[in-house]
């Protein structure tokens, strides 16, 4: 009876989002993989990572294609890639160290797992001793479970010795029939939750979670004895049969990615066909050669989101893309080529603003200058951008600079004021409460004069916050009570009364236009 199982790790998958990192961002990301215990399991993703990098760094035309690259000059383009091959040559020495030491230690097991069905001929051969016997057999099982694997090229032939010999243990030795049939007993139990759990795997969504769990009991159904010899067949083709229909789902589940890929790659080919198409085509104004750069994001971004094919298909089907692109922004190039004067009007202008924001930035008429700047700032904007991009960078900074020094100012201002406004409030409730608590002398005289100084210290305090208004309507109210309390007659009373409503309404000259209606 062969028992199949494989103990191949399958590599991490890709991060399809790598796509949309920079240089610099993958050449991190190499860096920190270095530290992963397996570099095995991470071999498709450095791969990965190692194509993106050379696909973006030898690309002429990256920045335009939506920063797939960043550049920052030969100099720095050139130290980044030193990087990257020094990270690179040091996953390949970790990689080679890993499997030479991997290959050394499944040697010593392979000696041991040897060794180990060697003592169970022994023990065969030997005289019985049920107690013995059984001990000696015991610690040989326990061994060959605590070991480890062997060469791939050694597994089946080192597995199918050592499972001979354990069944010929069981059959041929003569020992307790009792103790041998509850060994039976024990491992057909153990036999069937691995059946059990074999079986739910069929319900597993996850393919790569499902495989490596197929894996897992396969080896564990391997590390158990045998069962009775009646059964043997008939439990491992059981268990064989669920095993081939998990097989077949996987498979299925790869040939429908590769069917996949392949109709991606029919997509991505025809969105690059779509783009030769125009590609060509003569335009003569900037408002067109826009509206093609626009069609040609947007044709670039749709063959992104295609999806992500097999590395080798991408390869090629990119080098179409690129090739194409190279067409277009060859074209555009002779276009823009013819726009240099343009381009040397708008730094000029940029120049301008930024000499009059200069002047301007520590202007105190604060609302004026507020709507000066912000016409300058719309007028920066609508320049749009210009070839000469380092002169343009020291007069954005420039212009910038200056603005920020006004805003600045203004909004210290603005907080002084807040400030003070604070205060005033704070004062002007001490005076109300001082109102409230102020009794009245019963003389017309002494009254009027004490009503008169808490209205002038009112009078010289300032402002309050806008939302906090309402203290000064609190305030004439109080005042007025206070007022009807003197002995006046009703001319005066009404004459003292106009006067604290027109004081009140002293800053609203609307109002104080309506009363004069």
């Amino acid at each position: 009876m062969n028992e199949k199982g494989t103990d191949k790790k399958e590599s991490k998958d890709v991060d399809i989002s790598l796509e949309k990192n920079r240089l610099i961002d993958l050449v991190k990301k190499s860096n920190e993989l270095l530290n992963h215990p397996n570099p095995y399991t991470i071999s498709k993703e450095m791969e990965h990572i190692k194509a993106l990098f050379y696909k973006k760094i030898h690309n002429k035309n990256a920045s335009k294609l939506n920063n797939l690259a960043e550049y920052s000059g030969e100099k720095e383009k050139s130290k980044i890639e030193i990087e990257f091959k020094e990270i690179w040559d040091s996953y390949r020495k970790i990689k080679h160290s890993f499997r030479k030491e991997k290959e050394k230690k499944e040697n010593e097991n392979l000696k041991i797992k040897k060794d180990i069905i060697k003592n169970i001929q022994k023990i065969i051969q030997e005289e019985e001793s049920i107690k013995k016997t059984f001990e000696q057999f015991r610690t040989q099982q326990k061994k060959w479970k605590e070991t480890g694997n062997v060469p791939l090229i050694n597994r089946r032939d080192i597995w199918n010795s050592y499972n001979h010999q354990v069944e010929y243990f069981y059959d041929f030795i003569k020992i307790n029939k009792d103790l041998r049939d509850l060994d039976f007993k024990r491992n057909l139990e153990e036999k069937t939750k691995i059946y059990k759990k074999t079986e739910k795997l069929l319900n597993e969504k996850s393919i790569n979670k499902m495989h490596t769990k197929l894996q897992e009991l396969h080896e564990h159904w391997k590390n158990i004895g045998p069962v009775k010899k009646e059964i043997r067949e008939e439990i491992w083709i059981n268990f064989q049969n669920i095993t081939k229909q998990l097989n077949k789902k996987r498979n299925d589940y790869f040939l429908l990615i590769k069917k996949e890929n392949k109709d991606k790659l029919i997509k991505k080919n025809k969105i690059t066909e779509e783009i030769l198409s125009f590609a060509k085509e003569k335009r003569n104004s900037h408002v067109k050669w826009e509206e093609a750069n626009n069609k040609c994001n947007e044709l670039v971004n749709k063959w992104k989101k295609a999806g992500y094919i097999s590395s080798a298909e991408n390869k090629i089907a990119w080098k179409k893309m690129r090739d194409t692109l190279n067409i277009f922004y060859n074209e555009r190039t002779k276009f823009y080529k013819k726009r240099r004067q343009l381009h040397k009007d708008i730094l000029e202008k940029q120049k301008k603003i930024s000499e009059e924001t200069q002047k301007i930035k520590n202007n105190t008429n604060w609302k004026e200058t507020e709507k000066k700047i912000i016409t300058l700032q719309k007028q920066w904007k609508s320049l749009g951008y210009t070839l000469f991009r380092k002169e343009s960078q020291v007069q954005w900074e420039n212009f910038r600079r200056a603005c920020n020094t006004f805003f600045e100012n203004k909004k210290n201002y603005s907080n002084k004021i807040k400030k003070e406004e604070k205060n005033n409030l704070e004062k002007k409730k001490k005076i109300i409460e001082k109102l409230k608590e102020l009794k009245l002398k019963n003389n017309k005289d002494t009254d009027l004069k004490l009503l008169k100084e808490v209205q002038e210290k009112w009078i010289l305090i300032n402002s309050v916050p806008k939302n906090k208004n309402e203290i000064n309507q609190e305030f004439y109210n109080l005042l007025n009570k206070k007022y009807k309390k003197i002995k006046l007659s009703k001319e005066e009373l009404e004459r003292y009364l106009y006067i604290n409503k027109i004081t009140l309404l002293r800053n609203n000259i609307k109002k104080i236009n309506l009363e004069k209606k």
